[in-house]
């Protein structure tokens, strides 16, 4: 079956059983999501819950993948998903190499199923499959668990892993591979199956229809017609054929005399034209578009990305002054990652050395815990309920009255928390100009949702929220587990925010 390999591969942790299945039945549903939402519509019965051993979690590539088509190298992570109030299913899309892998080693998709009784991986080399133990690596980040995994299978293998967040049941939690290629949301659905990690290695292929030659030349057209990451066809920084005032918001930002200035030697990025393909991966200078001149350009090592991609818009940066702070000067980030320096501390200027330092340890405490950002909204979130807010504003919360009169000058986390929960957190490290705070106050909220616990010490879940907050005061929860409780169950509990969003 051109771009299939015709077999789908089904591990029950709860009894440990393996089989292969045919993938016939799932062709007309085209694709990794298709796929995933199929199994749920036949397997999983109504009123099932994210975090239940009958809920699947499925990992599936398309009939595209591996077969070396441009921008194909997705895996959709589908399941019941944690983060909707309802656990709806939805899927996280994970980019890297995992889901090409997982077709060269002859499946089209993995479906995981029950809750094994103590932490498992599973280790898949072509037709080898087995279930193994996972007990020293659980309460460890997805850096660690990953090395552990390639030092035990060889360098060769893609891992897909979760943090503490993951274990920790954190709603807004991730599954990642290759360091920071993550399906956002479903973490937290392996945590519940005590499933710590799955490695892959192929060594097989995808059969095509096509021609060897015929494919090679759609792969070349293809590739003629494509500009720089998020689609962009049009350079943002002047290039030779380009009608000068003509420039686009995008990420093309290569230009004669910027270089990837961490690399050694530099790399010159360079005037890029439209139909140079080995251009492609220098023109989104993502470095330089997230930083600056000055900052990013220096810091950059090189832009990779993912499986089939020629696209690049991963960022390898080297920046020695994180080690002053306990990370490595060493850091990879594609998206979101970015963003957890900035949602969490106030008052960086972009564009600065002191922005690239927190951005890229946003990253590695982000991904190595494995937690997710819903794109951005956690932060957004955390910025409206950290922030004091006028009388007017709370009369325009919870309307005209007491209530609002009574919460003028706090923040709703100042109301929602109680006072010794509150005061817990070192919001002066937040508000203050110091830099150091500043550092230590994003490890800490970081650190705070992946322990995920109540006020008494026990796990977090919704249903304790629910039982212990007050119509108009403070819960019995802790700050990580409000945020990690995600957007749509938070504003359930906190009106204020409801009416904010």
């Amino acid at each position: 079956m051109g771009g299939w390999t015709g077999k789908v591969l089904r591990v029950d942790l709860t009894t440990g059983v393996i089989t292969k299945e045919d993938t016939t039945k799932y062709k007309p549903f085209l694709g990794g999501i298709g796929l995933g939402y199929k199994v749920l519509w036949d397997e999983v019965p109504p009123g099932t819950k994210a975090w239940d051993p009958a809920n699947r979690i499925i990992f599936g590539g398309g009939p595209l993948t591996g077969t070396g088509t441009p921008l194909s190298g997705r895996c959709s992570v589908t399941s019941l998903w944690p983060n909707h109030p309802e656990e709806l299913p939805a899927s996280g899309h994970m980019g890297g190499h995992w889901a090409a892998e997982l077709k060269y080693a002859g499946y089209d998709a993995l479906i995981v199923q029950g809750a094994a009784a103590a932490p498992v991986w599973i280790y898949i080399k072509d037709d080898v499959v087995e279930i193994r133990d996972a007990g020293k690596m659980w309460g460890n980040g997805i850096y660690r668990a990953t090395a552990d995994i390639l030092n035990i299978v060889g360098a060769d293998a893609r891992v897909a892993a979760i943090g503490q967040c993951g274990e920790n049941l954190v709603r807004l939690s991730n599954v990642m591979n290759d360091r920071s290629h993550s399906a956002g949301g479903v973490g937290s659905v392996m945590g519940s199956k005590k499933l710590k990690a799955i490695a892959v290695i192929g060594t097989g292929s995808v059969k095509i229809e096509a021609t060897k030659t015929a494919w090679k030349d759609l792969v070349s057209y293809q590739n003629t017609l494509l500009g720089a990451n998020s689609g962009g066809v049009v350079p943002n920084i002047f290039q030779s054929w380009q009608p000068d005032g003509y420039y686009g918001g995008t990420r093309w930002t290569a230009a004669k005399g910027l270089y990837w200035g961490a690399a050694t030697p530099p790399v010159h990025t360079g005037d890029c034209t439209a139909t140079d393909m080995n251009s492609i991966g220098l023109r989104t200078f993502k470095g330089y578009a997230d930083f600056g001149a000055g900052v990013g350009d220096k810091h950059t090592v090189k832009i990779g990305g993912c499986h089939a991609c020629p696209i690049r818009c991963h960022i390898a940066t080297d920046v020695p002054a994180l080690e002053a702070y306990g990370f490595s000067r060493y850091q990879v980030n594609t998206c979101n990652g970015n963003s957890t320096g900035s949602g969490f501390t106030t008052g960086i200027a972009s564009r600065t050395e002191d922005n690239i330092l927190a951005s890229q340890a946003g990253v590695a405490l982000s991904d190595d815990y494995g937690w997710w950002s819903d794109y951005g909204m956690a932060q957004a979130d955390f910025t409206f309920l950290a922030t004091p807010l006028s009388l007017a504003r709370w009369q325009e919360l919870v309307g005209v009255g007491a209530v609002a009169t009574a919460n003028a000058g706090k923040s709703v986390y100042q109301v929602r928390l109680t006072p010794a929960e509150y005061a817990r957190v070192p919001w002066s490290k937040y508000t203050g100009t110091d830099f150091v705070g500043k550092m230590d106050f994003m490890k800490f909220v970081i650190q705070d949702i992946a322990k995920n616990v109540m006020l008494d010490g026990t796990q977090a879940t919704y249903e304790k929220m629910v039982a212990g907050q007050s119509p108009t005061g403070a819960g019995n929860a802790t700050l990580g587990a409000y945020i990690a409780v995600g957007a749509g169950r938070l504003e359930k509990l906190w009106p204020e925010l409801a009416e904010e969003h």
